[in-house]
């Protein structure tokens, strides 16, 4: 894989600039993040925090996009949605101007919280049930940390306008493992989506939805209020062994002491061997084997 910090340019958005949408004005406050389909931005719509992300054309060596990036996410949102995976709503989506918007969710970034050693069996026990889930539908998650967030509460998704957060919004991939979804954005195969607005030439106009004063669920999630973890990126990838959270994910959750020097240093040698392969440094073995086998 390539350096898991892509190539910065100066961000299409600056921060103060003003969106105007179909749900009113989104106000953005400053990048949070960069990962290999976009630049995700901290902004507030009314009285809330939500996040806006922007795509970018940045070439990624180890990842194929095959149509706009808005409506892969869009399609991905709603295979994850029926999977039941606990995910911030998407409230917006305009893949003419190539962002879309959705919740802010509060909480730890995965890859802080397994640098300060906040993974729990409780949390590990999640990512399985997660991962069981996923496998019956067929598809990954991308299970790298950055892709979590770990609740400040027991009580789910909620908006936030308690701190400015500085969770890093940012993308790990697998590489070489391209979705292609069934559900189209535009034309007769396009289909609305409650609570979702559209600025798009070929979908509804006059979408009379606005964002909800409380974030909606995954039909059939699998998780009760009690949950600790949502799944903060609109990415699936069709199942694989080599990909799994068991195989592949696990040990990047295990490896505190990679993951903080990573984080501290940005050198992904701290996490992967070799470096720019994308496969974790498989340390703590007797971990991992203990999690897997509880």
């Amino acid at each position: 894989m390539a350096d898991m910090h892509p190539k910065r340019i100066d961000p299409i958005w600056k921060p103060g600039e003003v969106l105007k949408t179909p749900i009113g004005e989104v106000i953005l406050e400053r990048q949070l993040g960069v990962g290999k389909s976009g630049y995700s931005h901290l902004a507030r719509l009314n009285d809330r925090f939500v996040i806006a992300k922007r795509m970018h054309d940045e070439p990624t060596p180890f990842y194929t996009f095959h149509d706009n990036k808005c409506a892969l996410e869009y399609r991905a949102y709603i295979r994850l949605k029926r999977a039941g995976v606990p995910m911030p709503a998407l409230l917006h989506l305009n893949p003419k101007a190539d962002y879309l918007i959705k919740e802010y969710v509060a909480g730890m970034d995965g890859l802080e919280a397994v640098a300060r050693g906040f993974v729990t069996n409780d949390v590990i026990s999640e990512l399985i049930a997660l991962s069981d889930a996923c496998r019956e539908r067929k598809i990954n998650l991308d299970w790298f940390p950055a892709n979590f967030v770990l609740l400040d509460s027991p009580s789910g998704v909620r908006d936030s306008m308690l701190t400015m957060p500085a969770v890093r919004h940012c993308e790990h991939t697998v590489p070489d493992a391209v979705e292609r979804p069934v559900l189209g954005l535009s034309g007769s195969g396009h289909r609305s989506h409650p609570g979702l607005s559209f600025s798009h030439p070929d979908a509804p106009h006059g979408h009379p939805d606005v964002p909800r004063s409380h974030p909606e669920r995954s039909e059939g999630s699998m998780f009760s209020n009690k949950q600790l973890l949502v799944y903060i990126d609109y990415e699936i990838n069709e199942y694989s062994d080599e990909w799994s959270f068991e195989q592949w994910g696990v040990w990047y959750w295990a490896n505190r002491e990679g993951v903080a020097r990573f984080l501290e240093t940005g050198d992904s040698s701290a996490i992967n061997d070799p470096p720019d392969s994308g496969k974790p440094i498989k340390a703590h073995q007797e971990v991992v084997q203990r999690w897997l086998e509880t």
